[in-house]
């Protein structure tokens, strides 16, 4: 063999075969897959509707909100998962109005509305230019106004949601759980004006008087609103309750009351509503009759509440000292608590169990059926407001930060206030 053959052979015998035979599909495994992958296209389509759909026919509670809420409660160091909650601190000013809006600390002031969640972080952050801030919650939106001003706000738990401005200066402001508000003010040609919205902003009635509307309140499903108007007649002062539809301007009621002047009102849980006047409480129910009254002629009130489950209104009837007076009504207006405690009362709050009174440098809570009072005394003085987070946290406010407390450990605690940092 010459050495060319002897080469061509050992390059034969290394050679890698460059082209392999592909092994027998089989056809059973090979109608698995395409039906399998049949049906991954059929379930996509599905998907893809059945979410167009859902988009279409929910797309009103799909908002930036309501994430930030599923995200609020997957939250592991939210107070909600873990029980525990922190000191709220904020910024003081002359103007504070703190309320509580969808578990939230919602604090307004001259320049800035704020909104707190109970860690003590800021969800929500705007500016305001108002001389005396009010602040209205309600389970849909927030609303902050000022008396003798021209312009509002709106906002919800993630931002701002709407402003405006009046040609005149806005006098009340009302605002419901349905997302139906309205607007006090006047016209050229009427001295009150009420304007009522609906819940996408849209002006959706008015109701012009010549009389001076002194509150307007909607009930919580936002199908009828009460206005209070005070008027002079004969050198008497009269008192006008008309309650209405918000949509169609048409009256369902309307009360005339001699001899006195109402200030406010507020509907209570059960579609009722109480009517707090210069000498009197006036009690309604549900279908517009007057219940009940409680005259006060001799004595200016020091505070009073109108609430969901009760009304408490506080007199110092020996005018000098802290010896105060304090009636406390259902929703029926049947006198269900009355006792003389001592103190310099900041404010109220409650439930349909129990009455929170909070004092300069302390708290009672009263349980209205029992009759019984729990006292509590604060290490220091200025409390100036008292909300109640649920039926087992209180938060207790002061001009520059809010205590959150459990509300059986904090009475049980003896003389201090221990906080739950």
């Amino acid at each position: 063999m010459n050495s060319k053959e002897h080469k061509r052979e050992k390059n034969k015998k290394y050679s890698i075969k460059s082209n392999t035979e592909s092994p027998n599909e089989n056809q059973y495994y090979l109608n698995i897959a395409k039906k399998y992958k049949s049906s991954k296209s059929i379930i996509t389509i599905v998907f893809v509707v059945y979410l167009l759909l859902m988009i279409v026919l929910y797309r009103d509670q799909i908002t930036m909100e309501n994430f930030r809420y599923l995200i609020k409660y997957l939250d592991t160091s939210s107070p909600e998962y873990t029980g525990q909650t922190r000191t709220i601190y904020y910024d003081p000013a002359a103007e504070l109005r703190i309320d509580l809006y969808k578990g939230d600390l919602a604090i307004a002031r001259n320049k800035s509305v704020d909104l707190y969640n109970m860690i003590g972080n800021v969800m929500v952050n705007y500016d305001i230019n108002y001389t005396q801030p009010i602040m209205l919650t309600s389970k849909q939106n927030m609303l902050v106004y000022s008396q003798g001003d021209y312009s509002y706000t709106l906002n919800n738990s993630f931002s701002q949601l709407h402003s405006e401005t009046l040609k005149y200066p806005i006098s009340g402001a009302a605002i419901s759980d349905s997302g139906v508000y309205a607007i006090v003010s006047k016209s050229v040609e009427y001295r009150s004006a009420v304007y009522i919205y609906d819940k996408n902003f849209n002006l959706i009635s008015q109701i012009l008087k010549d009389k001076l509307v002194m509150d307007v309140q909607i009930n919580s499903s936002g199908n009828e609103i009460l206005t209070i108007a005070a008027y002079n007649s004969g050198g008497e002062f009269h008192t006008e309750i008309m309650t209405a539809s918000p949509h169609s301007e048409t009256e369902n009621s309307v009360d005339i009351q001699s001899s006195t002047f109402g200030i406010k009102a507020k509907y209570n849980s059960i579609g009722g509503y109480v009517v707090a006047c210069d000498n009197q409480l006036l009690f309604y129910d549900l279908n517009h009759n007057l219940i009940n009254t409680f005259s006060y002629k001799s004595y200016i009130p020091l505070i009073d509440y109108l609430g969901n489950d009760f009304t408490a209104i506080v007199f110092n009837e020996n005018i000098v000292g802290n010896n105060n007076n304090i009636y406390i009504f259902n929703k029926y207006g049947e006198l269900v608590y009355n006792d003389i405690l001592n103190g310099q009362i900041s404010d109220i709050t409650g439930n349909d169990e129990y009455v929170y009174i909070l004092f300069n440098d302390g708290i009672a809570q009263i349980n209205i059926s029992g009759n019984e009072v729990r006292q509590k005394k604060f290490d220091r003085a200025g409390s100036i407001r008292v909300l109640l987070k649920d039926s087992d946290k209180i938060i207790i406010c002061y001009s520059q930060n809010a205590y959150i407390y459990v509300i059986e450990e904090f009475f049980e605690s003896g003389g201090t206030d221990e906080l739950y940092n």
